[in-house]
């Protein structure tokens, strides 16, 4: 069984097992305990009825002649000298006690540097023929000195040892194989490692598990908000390094970012988001390229695309703050290079107004003016890459539109202006309901700079 045991759980993981075959060390352990447990019930069983044939006690009644004969055994107290049969025996227990208890010792010391389960079981099981030698030495010893019955209480000490023993190695076994939390000393260490990662706030949720000889850890780490997801992405894998390189009995530790704080650090299938336990669709943030176009078509509507100056906008990147239950957009805009400072500062709070007043669940904006074009040295008049373009008036009126459909057929309303959309956050939040376009509009910058775009808005109750 431990051969067995051994030798397959250090299989490499394959795609049949992804995880490996470290398990079977639990399955390994777990019947090695049952044997041992056997083996101390049978040495139990064995020792009390050697006590009870030698004390004169019978299963029926027992016969005076019998009594007799027991009380004159147990009253016997002269020592007598050792004939060469009894100090062979003698010698020959010795010599088990002392085998056996090396190998236990040396079983033991190998199972613990490979933390295989199966080999200590197996070390306790040498540890059980060394105790099984003492008890025939405590038998020869006693029948030496007048008591025979003390090997039968011997063997009852002893069978309660082993017995307790292989109880609670299965016990450990099979916690094991049903991926009990690993000791508070070890996890407590993964947490510190993980928190003394550059860039980490904190780690909650750490759960381990025992895979054989190996240890498997889950837990979730929050790292700074505004960091980029290539970025939370480094700050784990240096977390997960450090625990790897401090602690080789670690087979694999699995990080999920989190950008603030969860509020609730218990086990549970639940999903928590802020202070909401299992949200609804419009309670979560939309998808980033929803707000990407939302964003260009705010500019748009608002006139800023045309004789306002802004040609493009770059990229739109969205954090979302899941306590503020809204979204904070950086946007890159594309500007007329012609512009001063003043005129562009200008612009960019108009832009800032336009995009909170207009697109919805967007609660802060942060704007940034992009001044290269793809490796150029500066941007040019000729036309713009498709991915930087402002949509057309009818393409930014068509979104918004199915931006804000949601909230008119929940409140019962319609809207036939965007203009001067505003309110709070929370009263601007909904679900969008369509999918984006599968390209913006693709005629020239300088075709989108002509003329003043005004729209208005009017909302009537139904």
């Amino acid at each position: 069984v431990t051969l067995w045991a051994v030798n397959h759980a250090r299989v490499p993981a394959s795609c049949s097992t992804p995880w490996g075959l470290g398990k079977l060390e639990s399955v390994g352990g777990s019947v090695c305990a049952g044997i041992i447990v056997v083996t101390g019930l049978g040495v139990g069983a064995h020792s009390a009825l050697d006590l009870c044939a030698k004390l004169g006690i019978t299963a029926g009644a027992a016969s005076p002649d019998l009594a007799a004969h027991a009380c004159r055994t147990l009253s016997l107290g002269a020592y007598g000298e050792l004939d060469l049969m009894l100090c062979g025996g003698v010698l020959a227990a010795i010599g088990g006690v002392l085998a056996k208890e090396w190998l236990y010792r040396e079983t033991l010391r190998i199972g613990n540097e490979t933390r295989s389960t199966t080999m200590v079981a197996n070390a306790w099981h040498h540890r059980t023929d060394a105790l099984s030698s003492f008890v025939a030495l405590g038998g020869l010893l006693g029948a030496a000195v007048g008591f025979p019955a003390l090997d039968a209480l011997a063997g009852l000490a002893v069978a309660a040892m082993v017995t307790r023993v292989g109880g609670e190695m299965g016990v450990s076994a099979v916690q094991e194989l049903v991926d009990s939390q690993v000791d508070a000393t070890t996890v407590e260490r993964v947490r510190q490692l993980i928190c003394s990662a550059p860039d980490v706030v904190s780690a909650t949720h750490v759960r381990g598990r025992k895979l054989g000889p190996w240890l498997a850890f889950d837990l979730r780490v929050q790292v700074p908000f505004a960091v980029s997801v290539s970025a939370a992405k480094q700050i784990a894998t240096k977390a997960k390094l450090r625990v790897l390189q401090a602690m080789p009995e670690v087979y694999d530790v699995l990080i999920c970012i989190d950008a603030e704080k969860p509020v609730r650090t218990d086990f549970s299938r639940d999903v928590v988001v802020g202070s909401t336990v299992q949200p609804r669709r419009h309670e979560l943030m939309r998808s980033a390229a929803q707000y990407d176009h939302d964003v260009r078509a705010a500019l748009v509507r608002h006139a800023l695309g045309g004789q306002g100056g802004v040609w493009g906008v770059t990229h739109a990147n969205v954090h979302w703050h899941t306590f503020k239950g809204g979204a904070l957009v950086e946007a890159c805009l594309v500007c007329d290079p012609r512009m001063s400072v003043g005129d562009v500062h200008a612009l960019s709070r108009r832009a800032h107004d336009a995009i909170l007043a207009t697109v919805p669940d967007v609660i802060e904006v942060d704007l940034h003016l992009e001044l290269f074009a793809k490796g150029k040295e500066a941007l040019s008049l000729d036309e713009l890459p498709e991915e930087w373009r402002l949509p057309s008036e009818a393409e930014a009126e068509a979104w918004l539109r199915a931006s804000l459909a949601p909230l008119c057929e929940a409140s019962g309303c319609t809207a036939s202006g965007l203009d001067g959309l505003g309110g709070p956050a929370a009263a601007r939040r909904r679900a969008l309901t369509t999918s984006a376009p599968a390209s913006w509009r693709t005629s020239k910058a300088g075709e989108r700079t002509r003329g003043q775009r005004t729209a208005t808005l009017s909302v009537h109750s139904t």
